[in-house]
């Protein structure tokens, strides 16, 4: 009787210790990799801002609302860009 007690506790511990190991399968990017990706972020997302602001320049209060109408959908399309390359960015980053 007292065997199969020391064998049950050495099938249990030899069973958990065969267990494998947990281990993140999911790489993450370099700290330089991501230093490098933020920075063409960066450099993106100023080109983009540009291009708002030279929308956006020779517009004033005053301008009539079909000028500003017009602005709006530039403005959107480099809105949208900058939002793709920040997911794209995010996801390269993972």
């Amino acid at each position: 009787m007292r065997f199969s007690h020391l064998g049950v506790f050495a099938l249990a511990t030899g069973l958990s210790l065969s267990t494998p190991v947990s281990v993140s399968h999911s790489p993450r990017a370099a700290d330089s990799t991501v230093e490098s990706l933020l920075t063409q972020l960066f450099a993106t997302v100023q080109v983009y801002t540009g291009a708002i602001n030279a929308t956006l320049a020779p517009l004033s209060p005053t301008s009539p609302a079909s000028q500003k109408a017009l602005a709006v959908p530039r403005i959107g399309a480099e809105i949208s860009k900058i939002t793709a390359a920040v997911l794209g960015t995010a996801h390269e980053i993972q």
